[in-house]
Formats: C-alpha cells, sequence, structure tokens
C-alpha cells in the first residue's frame, strides 16, 4: 500500500507491510508501527516521539485493534498537553524483586552490627539471584520453591533463612499495592518434611569455661584478640558487641561500671554491667591499645576483630566451642542455680525478650539483679580462671 501523509482507519486496519507510519503534520509524534511476527500474523503498536523533560523519548500507547486510531490521537494530544504542563508522561518503571530484596538487605544490616551482618546479607541476595529481575508482581511460590527445595535437607536453616529474606521483602510489596499474597508463606516448605535439626553453637559445661579462659589468657596471640575472648565470657554478650566496642561505650569509673550497647541484634539498647574483672580487662586495654578507638582492636588497624579470628584461636588452642557458646554456658550455669537466680534477669543479661503477651508487660532491665549476676558470675570462672590478666601482661612495678 501507498505510504499516506496522514493516517486513516482503513490504512491501519488493512497495512501489511513492515514500516513505521507517521500520523502526519498534527499528530503529535504518533506513529504506527507495524511488524510481521514469527507465525505469519502481523503486529501493529501505537508509538509516540515526544520531548520529556528535555529529551526525545519513545511512548509506548498500546497495541491495535485494542487501541483503535482515534483513541491513540487523544491519547498523544493528551500526552503532548501534560508534557508542556511540565509533567513526566512516561510510565513508571515496574518494580522488580529486587527492588524490595534490596529494602529487606539494607534494613537487615541497618538492625544488625558488624562485618557479619553484610556478609550474611550479601549471602541470602546471592541465593535470590534467579529471581531477582522478575517484575514483583509476577512473581510465584514455585519460583521461591524452586530456590528453597534444593537447599533444603542439607541446609534447612539457610533454606529457611532465604524464604524468611523474600517473605519480608513481598509483604513490603503487599503494604505498596503491588501484590495481593505472599508467595514465600512458612508453610511452602511443609511438603519438604521436617529438614536437617538445627544446629547449635559449641559450648562448654559451664564447670569447664574457666580452665579454658586460662589456655586463651596466656595462649600466644595479639593481646587484644584474647582479651577480648575473656571480656565476651565475663560479660555473655554477643561477639558483635565486643568486636564494635568504642571507648564512648565504656563507663569504668562510675560506682556501676558498665558498657552501652546503642544497638542490639534486637534493635533496642542495652546496658551491661561491668563485673571487677571485665574492668580490669578494660583498664589494661587502654594502656596496651595506644589511643585508638576501639578497645579491642586489630593488629595492623583500627578495625574490628573479625569471628574468624576467634575461630582460629579457639581451634588453636583445642577448645571446643564457638565464642557464641559463652552465653550457652552462663545460661546454663544460671539456670543451674535457679533458686539464687530468677529466670527474667538471666533473660535480661542475654538481651533475650520474653515472647508473646509476656514480653509486651514485662519491661523492666532488672539492672539491680543483673548487676550481683555478673558479679557471680565473673567470681565463679575465676575460680578456676586464676587472674583475669597474664602476668606476662601486666605493667611493670
Amino acid at each position: 500500500m501507498k505510504r499516506p501523509s496522514k493516517l486513516s482507519k482503513t490504512f491501519v486496519e488493512r497495512v501489511a507491510t513492515p514500516g513505521r507510519y507517521g500520523d502526519g503534520r498534527g499528530g503529535h509524534g504518533l506513529s504506527l508501527v507495524v511488524k510481521c511476527r514469527v507465525n505469519g500474523t502481523w503486529s501493529k503498536t501505537w508509538s509516540q516521539r515526544i520531548r520529556v523533560a528535555g529529551r526525545l523519548t519513545n511512548l509506548g500507547l498500546g497495541s491495535y485493534p485494542v487501541v483503535s486510531l482515534d483513541m491513540a490521537r487523544e491519547q498523544a494530544i493528551e500526552n503532548k498537553r501534560l508534557s508542556a504542563l511540565g509533567e513526566d508522561v512516561r510510565p513508571a518503571p515496574v518494580p522488580t524483586v529486587r527492588d524490595f530484596l534490596q529494602h529487606e538487605f539494607d534494613a537487615r544490616v541497618a538492625r544488625r552490627r558488624g562485618r557479619n551482618s553484610v556478609t550474611d546479607a550479601h549471602r541470602l541476595m546471592r541465593y535470590c539471584s534467579s529471581i531477582l529481575d522478575t517484575p514483583v508482581s509476577s512473581l510465584t511460590s514455585a519460583d521461591v520453591f524452586k530456590i528453597v527445595e534444593p537447599m533444603w535437607a542439607t541446609r534447612t536453616q539457610t533454606a529457611r533463612d532465604v524464604r524468611s529474606f523474600i517473605s519480608a521483602g513481598m509483604r513490603r510489596a503487599i503494604t505498596l499495592g503491588h501484590r495481593t499474597t505472599d508467595p514465600a508463606p512458612p508453610d511452602i516448605t511443609r511438603v519438604l518434611g521436617p529438614g536437617r535439626p538445627a544446629l547449635h553453637h559449641r559450648s562448654l559445661p559451664h564447670r569447664e569455661l574457666g580452665v579454658a579462659l586460662a589456655l586463651i589468657r596466656d595462649a600466644d596471640a595479639w593481646w587484644s584478640t584474647r582479651y577480648a575472648l575473656l571480656f565476651l565470657a565475663l560479660t555473655a554478650v554477643r561477639s558483635a558487641d565486643v568486636t564494635e566496642a568504642t571507648w564512648d561505650r565504656l563507663q569504668i569509673e562510675s560506682d556501676l561500671p558498665i558498657m552501652h550497647i546503642p544497638r542490639t541484634k534486637n534493635g533496642a539498647a542495652h546496658d551491661v554491667p561491668l563485673p571487677t574483672q571485665a574492668v580490669e580487662i578494660v583498664l589494661l586495654a587502654k594502656e596496651l591499645g595506644s589511643g585508638r578507638e576501639r578497645v579491642f582492636p586489630r593488629p595492623v588497624a583500627d578495625t574490628a576483630i573479625s569471628a574468624s579470628t576467634f575461630k582460629g584461636l579457639l581451634d588453636a588452642l583445642g577448645v571446643d566451642s564457638a565464642p557464641h557458646g559463652f552465653r550457652s554456658s552462663f545460661r546454663n550455669w544460671a539456670g543451674a542455680r535457679r533458686g539464687e537466680i530468677s529466670n527474667p534477669a538471666a533473660e535480661a543479661a542475654l538481651e533475650h525478650k520474653a515472647p508473646g503477651i509476656v514480653g509486651v508487660y514485662m519491661t523492666d532491665d532488672f539492672f539491680e539483679e543483673r548487676v550481683l549476676l555478673m558479679q557471680q558470675w565473673a567470681d565463679y570462672l575465676a575460680e578456676t580462671m586464676g587472674p583475669v590478666i597474664s602476668e606476662r601482661d601486666r605493667p611493670p612495678g
């Protein structure tokens, strides 16, 4: 067919030659794009060449015959009018799964501290790489199942973490109106069976921990690694609370020395009473640290000690415990003294929140009771550990 100077309904209906056909002067950049499909049928779509925010761009206006010539012209005029008023008439980009999982990634890193929080979040994103570019409205439970099923038998907890990570992102998509259902609900793995039992952090019986701490104290290792582990055991806090500790978080000259943790794993601030043995370590660190910002710095830089450094020293000494296992040793000791130590105080020392409605009403942090509790724990360890400071590390005089 002869190319017309202006589109007509008859031409639009009958044209069967590939090409771009403009609507002529006054068409506001409207064109009909004709293509031949693989199956031999014709594709006819509307396109508008228009300047938006100072730049020329092509807008898709739909396909013929769903969108007629009259409808395409009306939309082209409306786009031209809105653009002249300074509005951006380009369609909003379709949000992808990546957008919402990245938000959850950032939230997890903000909630937790230390390098491990970033590493764990990156690990979760890598497991989700196959769905990141999927439009968030198109993600299905089958897509999620394909990710978690291969790891369920051997890495059950990882599979649970990945499912929870995806679910958190999709719940935000629901809140913002991009979805109506969660494609990663908790029961999605029900058909896979119980999976592998959860593995707990290795820990020592509390009666053996003092002897292990003496080995750590006297080991041939960098001073801050040794004393950070001792401080970790004496305070029963999490590793990141010690490795990220800076001097502005410590109050050791008051009647009740404390370490202030501005944001714990649970997202709340927490004050840790320091027993006299922990204060001794802090005073030694102040002398050996040469004015560094961190209480327990690495040898070559004022940066946090890594979890692998702690693990390497424990393994080298044959100590059958993970750093986090010191908390288990403390909790078992406190549980064995049930008549003397209240359960709420022991849980508060670990910065655990009571579940359900109990946690809503239990707002006391049991600080006074924890002051006595942590000193009793430190004295108990000292019975088999001996002095907390090694003779070789004591300053002369």
